[in-house]
């Protein structure tokens, strides 16, 4: 028996309702497809204005444009098929071989249109997979009512026929639909990797351009900004919006130089190791005085003091170096007496809460009072990675230096923040 025949009235006998006319996974090969869309992609980013491309919020940015260009997996329903009968002029061509027709005309036949909702994104329905089958059918799309249908037409007096073509239809859909969605799948986890990347080069080449600007005596003129893309509006498909972000003209972050960075702590290193071997020297000052004869040791060496680059060592607090630019913290060094993982944590967060720049460089150094310096070194270890804004263990440089990367504030930014441990015995 047929599955289901309509009221008459639901569909007019032997018509339908159709926007348009599709070859099932024929017209266009998925893989040119997706490397079409790649390419779109690339003139999206291309075509944003600069300075907003550099204020931007990467991951806010990077959601939007995934939310815009990703695709939602076809599916069919056929548990919920529906199907309408009819009758229609056959042409000879389309009979089975040994047939009784005549070739150029045309016999009335009963046609039975099954009528499959369909839903994710429908435009995929034009697509051969990778791998695909050498088959296709004719379906037309009733975007409306979100449906496919094809026919199957009754040549003979076996009904059972007509199920089995049916029947057989549907599992090449299903097989093309499977590999497909298979296409889909990797399609859609391509498109996040291939965004940033293609973001992470343009803000690259656009910083550099800035740098370049910034260096050029003579002021640059500004053109008109260029007109930005506008989200289309897709329903059902959720768009992350397009994120805000600053009009102004992109500043370069200031940053120390990693060699400079290197060479401070490597100061630090040194001197504290000195502190250990001189323990009648430092062992009963408080973290105040400790900290001064850091702060000692660092002016004059690097002759940042009253530098014509605007770079000084300050005292902030109680315990704070700081190296400071443009009124921004660029370099950090935290001093503490070792007391356990939470307060661990709790030095990290205060050490974090100072900073702004990406490129931002820390310390942390502890002096460690205690009769065994090995446990406090084996819970920075283990615990640090714990923290939530944790993003690397770059390596240790000593058994009691450790090199750390962690996310700044909205997990975008970064920053270097190194470990020092001293063993002052009271």
């Amino acid at each position: 028996m047929l599955r289901v025949i309509l009221p008459v009235g639901d569909y007019p006998p032997g018509t339908r309702m159709r926007d348009s006319t599709i070859k099932l996974f024929w017209e266009s090969g998925f893989d040119r497809w997706e490397l079409e869309r790649f390419q779109h992609l690339g003139e999206l980013i291309k075509r944003e204005d600069e300075d907003y491309l550099l204020n931007v919020n990467e991951g806010e940015y990077l959601d939007h444009l995934v939310s815009e260009l990703a695709q939602d997996l076809l599916v069919f329903d056929f548990n919920s098929v529906e199907a309408t009968e009819g009758e229609r002029m056959i042409p000879a061509e389309r009979f089975p071989p040994m047939s009784f027709v005549s070739r150029g005309q045309s016999y009335l036949k009963q046609v039975f249109t099954f009528h499959v909702p369909v839903s994710g994104s429908i435009g995929l329905l034009r697509l051969a997979p990778s791998p695909r089958l050498g088959w296709t059918i004719e379906i037309d799309l009733d975007r409306q009512k979100n449906t496919i249908s094809f026919d199957v037409i009754r040549f003979g007096d076996d009904m059972n026929r007509v199920n089995s073509d049916y029947e057989g239809i549907v599992g090449k859909i299903n097989q093309q639909l499977g590999n497909l969605n298979v296409n889909v799948d990797r399609y859609n986890a391509l498109l996040k990797t291939r965004s940033k990347e293609l973001f992470e080069q343009r803000k690259s080449e656009l910083k550099k351009k800035a740098a370049f600007r910034s260096a050029l005596k003579v002021p640059i003129r500004k053109n008109a900004a260029p007109a930005t893309f506008a989200v289309p509006v897709k329903s059902p498909k959720r768009i992350v919006p397009r994120p805000v972000a600053s009009s102004g003209p992109y500043i370069i972050d200031p940053t120390l130089d990693s060699p400079l960075y290197q060479g401070i702590l490597q100061l630090m290193h040194d001197f504290g190791k000195q502190m250990e071997r001189l323990p009648e020297t430092y062992s009963q000052k408080d973290e105040e005085t400790l900290r001064d004869y850091f702060l000692l040791l660092l002016q004059p060496h690097f002759g940042l003091e009253g530098s014509a680059t605007g770079e000084t060592f300050n005292a902030s607090g109680k315990t704070d170096i700081l190296i400071r630019y443009q009124n921004q913290n660029i370099f950090v060094a935290e001093f503490k007496f070792w007391r356990g993982v939470k307060q661990h944590s709790k030095t990290i967060d205060q050490l974090l809460s100072y900073l702004t720049w990406r490129d931002s460089k820390t310390a942390i150094v502890y002096f460690i009072d205690g009769k065994e310096i090995t446990p406090p070194l084996k819970s920075i270890g283990e615990w640090t990675p714990q923290h939530p804004s944790f993003a690397a263990f770059i390596g240790k440089i000593d058994e009691s230096w450790f090199s750390y990367e962690f996310y700044l504030h909205d997990k975008e930014k970064k920053v270097q923040v190194a470990i020092l441990c001293f063993h002052l015995l009271k």
